[in-house]
């Protein structure tokens, strides 16, 4: 089978020839010779390297204001000043942001960690947020005009010929992170509390978000996309927010992208590296056609074994072993036991793809990586 049809096989939970393997390897790109950045373009090109089946994610927007503190706003309609303030610390640089839009007045305070300072074990972990960008009601309507403007921020000429590219060696998900804005536009704590306290503050702001994410994603339908990759890690339970609390705020929200999807005949892929196994049958209700990552203990409580026969054929299950213990700091001989297994507990009959339980990291052996895919390869076939 070409690769596409491997992985098109297995999200329809049909057996393939064998199980697509597709590790997250973005983030190693970096540290490899050859490999400049995580671009549509390198992501394939690791890929036909190293012998696996590229799930390739290409984000929805150039470039997210909500979360990137430099944004310059050349993708908005309206003539933003922005003032930004940098003040340097031992351990740290204190980042201070200023938007006057057309409805009043953004702040937000970040502390960006120097190299040797970081936590935790990715280059994600570099910065904290003294002060979020919304902190009342007062600023909703002050949103949309930091927003990028979906005409100005997709750039419909790469992404054709990223699909012409891509065709047959692999397939491409369009990447949507509205959550990661949720949570850097008002913290997940102050979100929490506004839920007890607030609770039409909460269901205001991720309506407005959704709606500009739901205008952005459907200029990609209508170019053609038919895989849309669904972040949700920032609203799951792995983050504080009950199944209760999922069901009334998220839920909706993730029903309305699936029915949006399914009028263009596309695929919703959902993303949470937490624990999902309380959430699973509700993300099974919002029509949710592949989940990932499933990460196992100690990152989360998920079980590969029961999610399978929880879902059945009715979603394919992406990811699971170990990034840290297993693929990085273990042996070939784990590796290659850990994987056999995850294929054991859900590949029969279709419906999985083995992967990591997130982004692989920059040091993470070549040999390792290897191993994953060599034992993909000798167990995964039907």
């Amino acid at each position: 089978m070409k690769i596409e049809e491997r992985i098109e096989a297995a999200i329809h939970c049909e057996e393939p020839d064998r199980v697509p393997i597709c590790p997250r390897i973005w983030r190693l790109l970096l540290n490899l010779p050859g490999y400049k950045c995580q671009c549509w373009k390198h992501q394939l090109k690791a890929g036909i390297e190293f012998g696996y089946d590229p799930l390739i994610f290409y984000p929805s927007a150039r470039v997210d204001n909500i979360r990137n503190p430099y944004a310059t706003f050349t993708d908005s309609d309206y003539h933003l000043r922005v003032k930004l303030r940098i003040t340097q610390f031992q351990d740290f640089d204190m980042i201070v942001r200023e938007m006057k839009t057309p409805a009043g007045v953004l702040t937000e305070k970040r502390r960006q960690l120097k190299p040797g300072k970081r936590y935790g074990f990715t280059p994600d972990s570099v910065e904290t947020v003294d002060e979020h960008l919304i902190k009342g009601t007062g600023d909703l309507e002050k949103i949309p005009f930091i927003l990028p403007k979906p005409e100005k921020a997709v750039n419909l000429h790469d992404f054709y010929e990223a699909m012409e590219t891509v065709s047959g060696k692999g397939i491409m998900m369009i990447t949507d992170y509205m959550d990661y804005s949720l949570a850097y536009a008002c913290g997940m704590r102050e979100l929490m509390i506004k839920y007890l306290r607030e609770r039409k503050f909460v269901y205001e702001l991720v309506t407005i978000l959704q709606e500009h994410a739901l205008e952005t994603l459907r200029l990609y339908l209508e170019a053609g996309a038919k895989h849309i990759f669904t972040s949700g890690f920032a609203w799951g339970v792995g983050a504080g927010w009950s199944p209760k609390m999922f069901s009334e705020i998220f839920a909706p929200l993730i029903k309305e992208r699936t029915a949006l999807l399914k009028s263009y005949g596309a695929v919703h892929h959902y993303y949470d590296d937490g624990t999902v196994m309380p959430i699973l049958k509700q993300l099974e209700d919002c029509g949710i056609q592949v989940l990932s990552t499933l990460a196992p203990p100690p990152f989360a409580d998920n079980s590969l074994a029961k999610a399978k026969k929880e879902v059945g054929n009715e979603m394919c299950l992406w990811g699971n072993i170990d990034l840290w213990n297993v693929i990085r700091n273990g042996t070939p001989e784990l590796i290659t036991t850990t994987a056999r297994k995850a294929i054991e507990d859900a590949g029969y009959s279709g419906g999985y793809i083995l992967g990591s339980s997130d982004g692989l990291t920059e040091d993470t052996p070549n040999a390792n990586l290897m191993a994953f895919i060599a034992a993909g390869k000798k167990y995964g076939g039907y």
